[in-house]
């Protein structure tokens, strides 16, 4: 049946026959270039490929539990009227905001609102998460 069409078409529009050994010609040049990895156009890729065009640096891998933490340097001497002392340790540079005198509640409810409805990805999204309702901020800049 297909082929009594395909023969219909050819009689009436020899056009469409090239055409369709030229997609397939195509189609099959391209496969076999990729096949030898030659850069073929991506609609010809196989889906599985792993291949991406950004290129990622290498890197010390350490094995860590948490990739940030704080540690207080001298509890002993920390209190209320001299302050603490703050050790970062961070795998990467970062920016580190600390935010001093904020509710519990409002910082639980603006964690909720990072898991359920928006990404908190700057300091100026968490501050508007906890409806600016702390007492100071302090931002550092922490090098690896």
């Amino acid at each position: 049946m297909a082929a009594v069409f395909l023969v219909t078409l050819y009689e009436y529009s020899p056009l469409f026959y090239i055409a369709v050994v030229f997609t397939c010609f195509i189609v099959t040049t391209g496969l076999v270039l990729g096949w030898f990895g030659w850069d073929v156009p991506v609609i010809l890729r196989n889906s599985e490929e792993t291949q991406f065009s950004t290129r990622v640096f290498k890197k010390q891998m350490r094995q860590v539990k948490n990739p940030f933490g704080l540690e207080i340097t001298n509890p002993s001497s920390a209190s209320i009227t001299t302050g603490i002392t703050l050790t970062t340790d961070c795998l990467e540079d970062s920016l580190l905001t600390c935010y001093w005198g904020c509710s519990v509640q409002k910082l639980y409810e603006a964690l909720q609102k990072h898991v359920y409805c928006f990404r908190i990805s700057t300091p100026q999204a968490l501050e508007d998460a906890l409806y600016s309702e702390y007492l100071y901020q302090e931002q550092y800049f922490t090098e690896n």
